[in-house]
């Protein structure tokens, strides 16, 4: 899907503009649920809201939007109606406004900002392309890395219906405990769904689930040292509430829980998550490049080929009148 997107992308101007009513099927082929819509996993989609098209805001969008081509979808609705900027969860904002919207929005809120130019619409693009707590994959491994903060880790059962709204509950607390003073820039987050194969196979010779976990489950994980803190008695007891989350997070911080040692990779999950991620990343490059040369090469064959059909025909009767008299 992210390549087929990256493709559909570059074939299109780097931001959309669209009529009123129209932000709730955008973009294209978009579908509800984790994992994203339309684009990469989780991935944000920025709406502007407001604004003349051919208005500083626009262009300062469009200059951000062309070094995330690839991977984003843009969007320009000049005329919002109630409807879309309730949609877009920006019913307060005030426009023009810039909207990152995550999918689904309960899981991270929209994130607005009025544009002040070309700079600030760059900075925020870059700072709210993914959501705070991401979804653990092969393609969120490496980043969550080389980020280089112990990640804060959500286990969830699963990602189906009567499981999302524990899902939704507890990475609301974890963005809570992001915006605090006290924890602000101490973690990342993500949240693995364990019905993920991948996922569910990397858990399980990471941490020492013998005696059971207690769903959603918690942890911090330090990657680089490759030692672990469980939620207290997460065999038995689950975070409940935000208040419980964040007093754990900040006796985490605090050094006052110990570190446990991690299993080890006996199956080599971590290399294979990394490995997969790098592949991916690096094939959707290779192909996307490749494409766009074929279509620049295509291009300038044409046009160098192109010839009047009239000149054309003028030339070859000449060159058959020539070869009459001969």
């Amino acid at each position: 899907p992210a390549l087929l997107n990256a493709l559909r992308l570059r074939a299109l101007p780097p931001v959309q503009t669209l009529g009123p009513g129209e932000a709730a099927a955008f973009p294209p082929g978009s579908r509800p649920g984790p994992g994203g819509r339309g684009g990469e996993p989780d991935l944000a989609t920025f709406f502007l809201l407001g604004g003349a098209e051919d208005g500083e805001e626009r262009a300062a969008l469009e200059a951000a939007a062309r070094t995330n081509q690839r991977r984003q979808w843009f969007a320009h609705v000049p005329a919002p109606t109630p409807q879309d900027l309730r949609h877009l969860g920006a019913a307060e904002a005030e426009l023009p406004a810039l909207v990152a919207v995550f999918h689904p929005p309960e899981l991270e809120r929209p994130v607005a900002l009025a544009p002040t130019g070309e700079a600030a619409a760059r900075a925020f693009v870059g700072r709210h392309a993914m959501p705070t707590v991401k979804r653990l994959s092969p393609l969120t491994y490496s980043a969550l890395e080389a980020a280089g903060r112990p990640v804060v880790l959500l286990l969830q059962r699963s990602t189906e219906e009567e499981d999302l709204p524990t899902l939704y509950a507890v990475a609301s607390a974890l963005r809570e405990a992001a915006e605090d003073a006290a924890l602000a820039g101490a973690f990342s987050y993500a949240y693995g769904d364990m019905q993920d194969s991948m996922v569910n196979g990397w858990v399980h010779h990471k941490f020492d689930l013998s005696e059971g976990i207690a769903y959603p489950g918690l942890l911090v994980y330090w990657m680089g040292a490759d030692k672990y803190t469980p939620f207290p008695d997460w065999a038995n007891s689950a975070p409940s509430t935000p208040e419980a989350i964040a007093d754990f997070l900040r006796d985490v911080a605090e050094g006052k829980l110990p570190k446990k040692a991690a299993l080890g990779q006996k199956s080599g999950v971590k290399q294979l998550m990394a490995a997969v991620g790098d592949l991916v990343t690096a094939a959707n490059t290779w192909v996307v490049d490749t494409f766009e040369a074929g279509v620049r090469a295509f291009l300038t064959y044409s046009t160098s080929a192109h010839v009047d059909p009239h000149v054309d025909g003028k030339d070859k009767d000449k060159d058959k009148d020539k070869g009459g008299e001969l």
